[in-house]
């Protein structure tokens, strides 16, 4: 929490380039503020620890990232070598994609913990004619096809979905946007 009393601020000099300096002043002219807040303002944002509700940070997300990225780019390339006309991006080639979804299945499951999976014993029995055995079985394809659903609706409807999905949106771009509202049109089984 930060204190009502205001701290000393010290003087510190640095060099950017014209362009980075222009860019921070229209934030700051946007937001109201002098630059030097606009200046103080991110280097608290990206010193402070990450926020607690932000479920991106995660240990091993960065490896699993590069494991597909990496497995993703070879597979795109060995494509258009071999011939075919492969597009630039390896999510939008078949096999890049699939290359891609094993380096990270074999990051998750070198990251796997020890010990026998067992289903919380909340999730059994039945609530009325729903099952809970199910639910618990399938639970992680149930949240990520709430995931789907949030980015894939133009009205997410829960407070959770409408901070969460501009943002998702944005980080997917258009393409892949595209892909997901086709995806739950289709009611893919799973």
């Amino acid at each position: 929490m930060k204190s009502a009393k205001k701290q000393k601020q010290e003087q510190v000099n640095f060099r950017t380039t014209p362009d980075v300096k222009a860019r921070i002043q229209a934030e700051a002219d946007a937001r109201g503020i002098t630059f030097n807040k606009e200046v103080n303002r991110r280097l608290q944002d990206s010193l402070a620890a990450p926020d607690q509700h932000d479920l991106t940070h995660v240990p091993g997300l960065l490896a699993i990232a590069t494991a597909m990225n990496v497995a993703g780019q070879y597979a795109c390339l060995h494509s258009s070598l071999s011939g075919a006309t492969a597009p630039t991006k390896w999510w939008d080639d078949p096999y890049a994609y699939d290359q891609a979804v094993r380096a990270a299945n074999r990051i998750f499951e070198a990251l796997r913990p020890t010990g026998k999976i067992s289903k919380p014993t909340l999730l059994s029995g039945k609530a009325g004619t729903l099952d809970l055995g199910a639910v618990a079985e399938n639970l992680g394809v149930g949240l990520a096809n709430g995931v789907i659903s949030e980015i894939a609706s133009d009205e997410p409807t829960t407070t959770t979905a409408i901070a969460r999905a501009p943002k998702l949106r944005a980080d997917l771009g258009a393409d892949l946007v595209t892909r997901l509202r086709a995806f739950k049109k289709r009611g893919q089984p799973k």
